[in-house]
Parts: C-alpha cells; sequence; structure tokens
C-alpha cells in the first residue's frame, strides 16, 4: 500500500446511492473471524477477503466505484480501500463500518443468501421480468444468474439446476400461465 489515506462516505450517503446508476460496488472486507461471528451483510454487498486484494481487484468493473467496509470503519476497510485506491480504483470506506449501518436501521441480509444463485423465469421477457433481474443484481445478490426457459419447462429448469427456495405458497405449478412471471431462485 502506498499510504495514502482513502476517502471515507456516510452510511445514509451509501444508501442514497444504492440502486442509483452510480452505485458503488460494496465489498465486505471483515477478516475471517469477524466475518463468521455476524450472520448479516449489507445489501447487495459481496465479500472479499482483505488480505487478498491485489487477486480480487482485478475482477472488479473498470470505472466503477467501490466502497469497503469492516466491523468499525478502521483497519481492513480502510487497508483495502487505499490498496484499491492505489490501482487507480475510485474506492472509499464506509465511516463506522457495518455497526454504524446497523445503527442507522439501514437494510442487511442474510449471509446464507451471499452465494451467487441461479433464477428461473419464462423466456422471453416483458418489462416485468427485465425489471426483476436488475432489482435482483441490484438488492439482493450482485452476482446472480438468470435462466430463461420456456413457458412449460420453468419449474423443470428451476428443478434440474437446484431446489427452487420459494417464500409463496401461492407460487406452484398452476403460476405457470402466459400472464404470470414466474422468477424464483434456484
Amino acid at each position: 500500500m502506498d499510504g495514502s489515506k482513502p476517502t471515507s462516505i456516510s452510511a445514509q450517503d451509501l444508501y442514497r446511492s444504492i440502486g442509483t446508476a452510480v452505485a458503488p460496488v460494496v465489498i465486505d472486507v471483515r477478516r475471517s473471524a469477524a466475518f463468521a461471528a455476524d450472520n448479516r451483510m449489507i445489501v447487495g454487498a459481496i465479500h472479499r477477503n482483505p488480505e487478498e486484494v491485489q487477486d480480487w481487484r482485478r475482477g472488479l468493473s473498470p470505472g466503477r466505484a467501490v466502497v469497503a467496509y469492516c466491523v468499525h470503519g478502521h483497519e481492513a476497510s480502510q487497508g483495502a480501500a487505499s490498496a484499491l485506491k492505489a490501482a487507480g480504483v475510485d474506492a472509499r470506506y464506509l465511516e463506522h463500518g457495518i455497526a454504524g449501518w446497523a445503527e442507522h436501521r439501514l437494510p442487511m441480509r442474510s449471509k446464507r443468501d451471499a452465494e451467487p444463485r441461479s433464477w428461473v423465469t419464462r423466456e422471453r421477457p416483458k418489462i416485468d421480468r427485465i425489471a426483476c433481474p436488475w432489482l435482483i443484481r441490484r438488492f439482493i445478490d450482485p452476482q446472480a444468474e438468470f435462466l430463461f426457459a420456456p413457458t412449460e419447462r420453468v419449474f423443470a429448469v428451476a428443478a434440474e439446476t437446484g431446489p427452487p427456495l420459494t417464500t409463496s405458497p401461492a407460487l406452484s405449478r398452476s403460476r405457470t400461465t402466459a400472464n404470470c412471471a414466474a422468477l424464483m431462485p434456484s
């Protein structure tokens, strides 16, 4: 690291940018023990090891800003942001880390949802099924993959690629009609 101090961003400012065209990539850089001790993450965040910044920074989208966070916004997040900044990435760290985010009662998600998933929907999407993948990628799973299947094969494809995780008993096989978007994680 070059020793340059990264810029911080407040929880409120980061929250206002999430879901916009200029939303940064949010990266959880908590060290292993701290990450394991908490089952929450900031919505839309991905987790990366702060000791391996030089390895994972190459996979970041060029020109897209990054916000790194750790528990309290100190060593891990400032170190990761400094390393990214030294590599030419527009990187900041989250003031007060995830603790400050939680204190402001801003949205978080369970870590069990942190693994990238495939989502299945009908082929030839209309506007509702174009918006859904955008919302999922923006707010739930930035690395989600989307599988488009013929209407009659949506549930079969979901079964083939993994068990469907539905939260609504109303979503059943009868929902695969021409007028219904059946978007479900697999």
